[in-house]
């Protein structure tokens, strides 16, 4: 995060408890349209981290279905999540992409996750806004609240951190 400017906060949802969302905000050099044209692209992918991969289900004018397996280091089991994915462009010209699991879409998908021996994970909201910066930028905030579904990773995630301070 250093590297690249981006900001980070963590959370709890409700105030106490494990760590269970995210907020990154950075900046990046490519105008909205650019951004969003490349998003909008992606249909099925290996190439975010080796043995990490997602699949476009199925998809409509502003919405996609995504099946996506999460490669977690050990001691970590392998997670995935199904989403529903909503793209608005609001009047001002920010993107608002905002994402949810199903219950019927993970039921349907789920002997996916028991072949591949993964653990299902559940989106309880997620997404992000894109607003134009001017001169070829794009300031990009996305937010995630997943259960990764476990305990054993929360208690390790947490000892990690507590030890990093």
């Amino acid at each position: 995060l250093e590297e690249t400017g981006a900001k980070a906060d963590w959370r709890n949802a409700d105030g106490n408890g494990p760590i269970d969302q995210a907020r990154v905000k950075f900046v990046v050099d490519a105008d909205i349209e650019t951004m969003m044209s490349a998003i909008s692209s992606i249909k099925n992918t290996h190439s975010m981290t080796v043995g990490s991969f997602m699949y476009v289900l199925d998809k409509g004018e502003d919405w996609r279905q995504v099946y996506r397996a999460i490669k977690l280091p050990w001691p970590f089991r392998q997670r995935d999540v199904v989403y529903t994915e909503h793209t608005r462009w609001e009047p001002g010209g920010d993107v608002l992409v905002c994402c949810r699991s199903s219950r019927e879409l993970s039921d349907s998908t789920s002997e996916l996750s028991v072949k591949a021996g993964r653990m299902r994970a559940e989106m309880r909201v997620g997404g992000y806004r894109l607003r134009g910066r001017g001169l070829g930028k794009t300031e990009i905030v996305c937010l995630i609240d997943m259960d990764l579904g476990g305990s054993f990773a929360i208690g390790y995630l947490h000892r990690r951190m507590a030890q990093s301070y």
